[in-house]
């Protein structure tokens, strides 16, 4: 019987790369005037359904949508402060406990048993009684850890927004914020609102020049305490109520604008910027997604005199970020109306196919 005779190793990679090309060309770009790709993704939900298949599979993202992810502690002879922590456990996972108290009104004075796994070796589960606000602070730990939002980079960010959200869920405010029913995303300010860094050099009406806001994590914990809490049919419909704000969102929407003085959406565009659905002038939302344009506008150069021109741009966005969102809705609208993706869906799609031309600082809020 004849031998099969296999392929040398440096054919099947050969073969490998040639195939893995031929899947990228399926993912669709925007023509230009000779009918050649240009480097902008088309927004349409095939290319969702591609960007969201390679995040699942992805190691580093894959367990951060798993409700089952539980915690892992080092060991039980210590107390469990998050460094003794081998893995903090998913979002997913906290915000299905901190559910129980938001969505699904359990009582604040309780406990909740957690399944954690104790010790390293050890497969199956333990249970371990934690109150409230230590599920507040994962949630906020797990996001932070999930999405590099480095947000104890000051050493007090995770300690300042765990207070927030637990003083929010204790006022029985949180719920109605998130499920945001005025349009008004009031939350998204509050949870920003800078903290001090007591080695700075503060000036007389109190700010710092190593004051931080925390925007991008504040957009991030709203969007996925959303996703992840509203999975009944009573509250599905706010599943997407947030979008996310980065330093590749808002350069890839100020890319898509650009483009539009020439591409397909032109008219799209045209007709949202002449409408007065947007800030006119300084606080045009476009001119806030461009770090490098200086916004002239009294009221924040004034009261955040210290700060750079991107933590400007982000704090910007806190106040306006109704504002931002009728970009996001535009933007993601700008495909045919069968073909329309969710906020997610273009948070993806621009982070996952930008990410390397804009990602020269990380997520984190300076």
């Amino acid at each position: 019987m004849e031998e099969k005779k296999t392929k040398e190793s440096y054919e099947l990679l050969e073969k490998e790369i040639q195939e893995s090309k031929k899947e990228c060309y399926k993912i669709q770009f925007e023509k230009d005037n000779q009918g050649k790709n240009t480097d902008f993704i088309s927004i349409c939900p095939e290319n969702v359904y591609k960007i969201n298949a390679m995040i699942l599979a992805n190691s580093s993202y894959k367990n951060s949508a798993n409700p089952g992810a539980y915690p892992v502690i080092k060991n039980s002879n210590k107390k469990t402060t998050p460094n003794e922590y081998v893995y903090l456990g998913s979002s997913a996972f906290w915000f299905s406990k901190l559910k129980e108290y938001v969505v699904n009104n359990k009582g604040l004075a309780e406990t909740t048993k957690v399944e954690v796994r104790i010790g390293t070796r050890k497969k199956s589960p333990d249970e371990k009684k934690y109150s409230l606000k230590e599920i507040v602070g994962f949630t906020v730990f797990s996001v932070d850890n999930e999405n590099s939002t480095h947000l104890n980079a000051d050493k007090k960010g995770r300690e300042a927004l765990t207070n927030r959200l637990y003083d929010l869920v204790l006022s029985n405010e949180l719920l109605k914020m998130l499920q945001n029913q005025e349009h008004e995303y009031v939350i998204i300010p509050l949870l920003s609102n800078k903290t001090y860094n007591k080695k700075s050099q503060c000036n007389d009406l109190g700010n710092c020049e190593t004051d931080r806001f925390y925007v991008s994590f504040a957009s991030k914990w709203c969007h996925y305490a959303c996703m992840y809490m509203f999975t009944d049919e009573e509250n599905r419909q706010h599943r997407d109520n947030f979008s996310i704000v980065d330093r590749v969102l808002k350069k890839s929407l100020y890319k898509y604008k650009e483009y539009a003085n020439t591409g397909a959406y032109k008219e799209a565009f045209k007709e949202m910027i002449s409408e007065d659905r947007l800030v006119k002038g300084s606080n045009n939302i476009f001119n806030i997604l461009n770090d490098s344009t200086l916004m002239k506008d009294e009221y924040f150069i004034n009261s955040i005199p210290n700060v750079s021109d991107r933590k400007k741009s982000n704090v910007k966005i806190a106040y306006y970020y109704d504002e931002y969102i009728k970009i996001i809705d535009t933007v993601r609208n700008l495909c045919d109306k069968d073909k329309e993706i969710s906020r997610n869906g273009l948070d993806h799609l621009l982070w996952y196919s930008n990410k390397g031309l804009f990602s020269d600082k990380d997520d984190s809020d300076d």
